[in-house]
């Protein structure tokens, strides 16, 4: 199993190779901000990868369109496109844009 660590949630969720961010966010029983239902249409699930960007599968065409478009900045992936690639760690912070009211963030970098 894969480890995401959200850290300005200080949580730590377990994934299956292959599986997205989102997906292992939801079995996991964590709640992330998305409105386009896991589509990659919107950029409200983004988030920014601190560490093991090379465990997580290329860009999707959905990423690549936002990021061309500006709606993704540089080095942030939407967690509904991004998979994992292998059992390894990855860290993520949600940016201020994506957070939700109702959960306690330890800051908004």
């Amino acid at each position: 199993m894969a480890t995401i660590i959200i850290q300005n949630l200080a949580t730590k969720l377990t994934a299956k190779p292959g599986q997205s961010v989102l997906q292992a966010a939801h079995e996991n029983g964590q709640d992330w901000m998305q409105a386009c239902g896991g589509k990659g249409r919107c950029t409200t699930c983004q988030m920014q990868v601190v560490k093991g960007q090379e465990h997580l599968a290329p860009y999707t065409e959905a990423e690549v369109r936002m990021l061309t478009a500006k709606r993704l900045p540089e080095g942030n992936r939407l967690a509904c496109q991004c998979s994992l690639l292998n059992d390894a760690e990855v860290q993520v912070r949600i940016p201020a844009g994506s957070q939700l009211p109702h959960l306690t963030y330890t800051d908004n970098a």
